[in-house]
Formats: structure tokens, C-alpha cells, sequence
């Protein structure tokens, strides 16, 4: 299997061109793409496939995006070798200066760099940086001069509509998510203390479950509820997930909450809020979908950040809904669950971890019933 890279152009953009990434990722794992995963709302979607023909891969993703969303959309596909090896060549300026904007130019076949290098012109060396390497153009500018650069005018050009650009966070991102398997996660003490926000505090006890709890439901409206009169419509959905939001199940009296917002890496925009309230930052992964993680003030909460379109939220949804309604796997992951639970973990995280093979097993089933 290869693994592709689709960089989608134009969609999500001021209300125009809505491509919803949970719906597509749905559509695309119907039709026969393997480990599909989206990374944020501006339209980049991993994949793998047998097929070799990016040119035929690029021209099926644009059929499935019309017949779904009656969009005629350019898009780009490229195989994460391809990717990675363009970035472990990019020039050594390129995303160095803090104080400046650096891009990646994803020209779009059969459009050739050539041509985009001519239609825009020769580079203001004083104000920017351009080079290339094979299909991708490495573009950084300081931010007090980006105005005056010849690049930046690149979209009043015709050769704008064949190109895609990212920028560096997002590529940087794209390649980490190629090269994993998207499902591990830290487990040093190292990797966790270099997520966590304070001291990390090891846990050296068994993992305490009990009985499910009628009132989960009421902590999680409780706090969703909250939430929302403080970030209003910076809310774009909020859900109750993990084992509180599953009657029946056993599970450790935490709950666990996924708030989703625009751009979570934007921290910023909510974060200040969360903490005047009494929420407290206590996780940032921004190499795991730019997860963060808060703490409440009272209600012992996971509250779980992603930025929408993120692919993880809808797996957790899938697995919550799944065995909400399936009353076997639901026995099944209680009993792995208690067995592991009596063990001593040094980290909760190192518990969480040692669930991955039930949990791969029970998702495989709920995707296979979402065929």
C-alpha cells in the first residue's frame, strides 16, 4: 500500500464551497481508500491505496467531491514519500524566522513549476525567499514587508487557480501523520512531561472503575452547558465520549468531554476564557491533531480540544455510538477493562495504551458495520 497526500483547494473558505471532512472521509472509506485520515477544515486528507496512478486518484477524488458536494474542485494528490522527501530538502531558511510567513506552494498537474516561476515573476530578494523542490515551492517572507513581496500577489494570477498552498505548521503536521501510524501516543516519562503543563505526577496505583453512574449524563450537560456561555459560538459542537457516556459500562469516574473549535492551535482565541472560568490547560500534543486537554473546577473533567474537521473526534464518536448499541463488545471491553485495571500503572496514560488492541478490534467492527 502507498500512502497519498489529497490537498484540497478552496473549500471551507468564508462560507463558500462547505466540504464537510467527517462526511468525505466517510465517502472515501466507502468507496475503497484504506486508513483514511483529515487534518483540520482546509481540506487535507491522508490516504493509502494499492493504485499508482496519481493522476487517476486525483480525478476520482474530484468525481466523489461533485457527487457529493456538487463541487468542481482542483486538488492536488501526492505521495507522502514524495512530501517528505520535499521537506527534508527544503532550503535551510525556510520556517526559521519567527517573524515571518513561510508557505509551501503545491502546484497542481499539469501546470508545471516552470510555468508558475514565469507567470509570477522574478522574486524581490530584499522582501522574500522562494525555492523549489520537484512539485513543491518553499515561499518565506517577514510579516512587517509581506505586502510588498512578488509572490503574495500571485493570486490576482491566473496560475493561482493551479496551485494549493499550506503552511509550514500544516506540512510539518501532514509528513508526522504520514510517518505514524496515527494511533500512538507518548509513553515515557519524557514524552508525557514534554505534553504536559505542570508537573507530571506518576500515578503507581491500580486504575479505580466503578459502576456506571445515571448522573454522567447530568455532570456532562452540566459542564457543556458552561462551556458554552463562556466560548459561545466558538463552540462548534461538544460531546460526551468515553466510558461515562456509555450506559452500562464500567468506568473511571472522569468525564470525558470533546469540545471542538475552529482551530485549536489558536489558543488565544479560547483559552484565556476557559482559564478565567476556572478551567485549567493541563495537555498540549500539537503533533496529535494540536490536542489539548483541560481540567475543570469542580466536575472532574477530560475536556478534550480538536479543531474541526479533525478525524479523531469522529473515531471517538464511532466508538461511543458503537458500543452504546452493542451490547457484546460492550461486555467485552468491561472485562479487558477490569482485568487490566487491577495492575499497577505507573502512568493512567500507560493503562489507556494497553487497551489499544480491544479497542482496534471493536473499531474495525463498527467501521465494518458503517461500510
Amino acid at each position: 500500500m502507498i500512502k497519498y497526500i489529497t490537498l484540497l483547494r478552496g473549500i471551507n473558505v468564508g462560507g463558500k464551497n462547505k466540504v464537510s471532512m467527517k462526511e468525505l472521509r466517510e465517502l472515501l472509506e466507502k468507496k475503497g481508500f484504506q486508513d483514511v485520515v483529515t487534518y483540520i477544515n482546509s481540506g487535507n486528507i491522508i490516504f493509502s491505496s494499492d493504485n499508482t496512478d496519481i493522476e487517476f486518484l486525483k480525478r476520482n477524488c474530484e468525481a466523489l467531491i461533485f457527487e457529493k458536494f456538487k463541487l468542481e474542485l482542483s486538488l492536488m494528490v501526492i505521495s507522502a514519500e514524495e512530501l517528505i522527501d520535499a521537506l527534508s530538502s527544503a532550503p535551510e531558511w525556510w520556517d526559521v524566522d519567527k517573524e515571518a510567513k513561510h508557505n509551501a506552494i503545491f502546484v497542481i498537474p499539469p501546470t508545471t513549476v516552470d510555468e508558475v516561476f514565469k507567470e509570477v515573476g522574478e522574486i524581490k530578494p530584499e522582501y522574500e525567499k522562494v525555492s523549489s523542490i520537484g512539485r513543491v515551492i518553499f515561499w518565506s517572507a517577514p510579516l512587517k514587508t509581506f505586502s510588498r513581496t512578488r509572490w503574495s500577489k500571485a493570486v490576482g494570477k491566473s496560475v493561482y487557480n493551479c496551485i494549493t498552498i499550506r503552511n509550514a505548521n500544516t506540512v510539518k503536521k501532514l509528513v508526522e501523520l504520514c510517518k505514524s501510524d496515527n494511533s500512538s501516543m507518548p509513553t515515557t516519562d519524557e514524552e508525557l512531561q514534554k505534553n504536559m503543563i505542570g508537573e507530571l505526577k506518576p500515578h503507581n496505583a491500580p486504575i479505580t472503575l466503578v459502576e456506571y453512574d445515571p448522573s454522567w449524563p447530568d455532570l456532562f450537560e452540566r459542564e457543556a452547558n458552561k462551556i458554552r456561555s463562556v466560548l459561545g459560538n466558538k463552540v462548534l459542537q461538544i460531546e460526551h465520549v468515553g466510558s461515562t457516556s456509555v450506559p452500562g459500562l464500567c468506568a473511571k469516574p472522569i468525564i470525558d468531554m470533546i469540545l471542538v473549535v475552529e482551530n485549536s492551535a489558536e489558543e488565544p482565541s479560547y483559552v484565556p476564557a476557559m482559564e478565567t472560568t476556572g478551567y485549567t490547560l493541563r495537555i498540549r500534543e500539537s503533533d496529535w491533531f494540536e490536542h489539548r486537554l483541560f481540567k475543570g473546577p469542580d466536575t472532574d473533567i477530560n475536556l478534550h480540544v480538536f479543531s474541526s474537521g479533525t478525524s479523531e473526534i469522529d473515531r471517538m464518536l464511532r466508538f461511543r455510538d458503537w458500543l452504546r448499541s452493542n451490547e457484546t463488545d460492550r461486555d467485552k471491553y468491561a472485562q479487558v477493562k477490569r482485568s487490566l485495571a487491577k495492575n499497577k500503572w505507573r502512568y493512567v496514560q500507560h493503562y489507556a495504551d494497553a487497551k489499544t488492541s480491544i479497542v482496534q478490534k471493536i473499531m474495525k467492527r463498527a467501521n465494518g458495520n458503517n461500510a
